[in-house]
């Protein structure tokens, strides 16, 4: 069905009624998530103020390099655990140096790896 709205092979009627379809999807599994998450209960994390913006400047720039309609748990993760190795290999050196090159190019050559198995 999706095939055929998007080849052009749908009446306009069948278009909206697919929006209309998803839409509602969309909006029930919003407010089922709220209703789930409306109970939890939050803690804050203690974060060093002077170590907070080192800590989370690669995740930020790695991220920040990938259009947000294209985060995906998958990438989320690759940035969160690349921020991580980073954090853990900082602090056993004692040295807060700015991140390098190397860890953009890991996230290309992931997403390299990604568009070749999809494609």
């Amino acid at each position: 069905k999706d095939c055929d709205l998007l080849q052009g092979e749908a009446a306009p009627q069948q278009v909206l009624d697919w929006v209309l379809f998803e839409t509602t999807n969309y909006v029930v599994s919003r407010q089922k998530h709220k209703e789930w998450t409306g109970g939890m209960k939050v803690s804050e994390v203690p974060v060093s103020p002077a170590l907070q913006k080192e800590e989370q400047d690669l995740y930020s720039r790695m991220m920040d390099a990938i259009d947000p309609c294209h985060h995906t748990v998958s990438i989320f993760l690759h940035c969160l655990t690349e921020q991580v190795a980073y954090s853990f290999e900082c602090k056993e050196t004692g040295d807060l140096r700015q991140e390098d090159d190397a860890h953009l190019h890991t996230l290309a050559s992931y997403l390299d790896n990604a568009a070749q198995v999809i494609g």
